[in-house]
């Protein structure tokens, strides 16, 4: 009886872990960014930048976009093995980790919305 009591206390606790992480991360919101404002002292901290897609290409479960706004353009990785349809001119918002990769910026997408 009390190892049936241990996994129901047990369960509980797992789904109100769970219920509390989905409250936190429903709260947190990015300040829109300009792209031409991301720079190299921004390095691994999270961003959310909109923009127009101006190319992309999928290489072995890897898209890599450009993505335009008015103040400049900044490449995007998102790896995924879901295939998305990233059409050249359609927007899109990103969120996303700032990397420097080979001396340049790029964004490493967490999660990618169409507008």
């Amino acid at each position: 009886m009390e190892e049936q009591n241990f996994l129901r206390f047990a369960l509980l606790i797992s789904l109100l872990g769970v219920f509390i992480l989905f409250l936190c991360t429903s709260f947190f919101h990015y300040d829109l960014k300009a792209i031409q404002d991301i720079s190299t002292d921004m390095d691994g901290k999270i961003v959310r930048v909109q923009g127009k897609i101006l190319s992309s290409r999928n290489v072995a479960e890897t898209y890599i976009l450009t993505l335009q706004d008015d103040t400049g353009s900044i490449p995007v990785v998102l790896y995924t093995a879901k295939e998305i349809d990233f059409r050249k001119g359609s927007y899109v918002e990103v969120v996303g980790t700032v990397d420097e990769y080979e001396c340049s910026l790029e964004i490493k997408a967490d999660e990618i919305l169409f507008l």
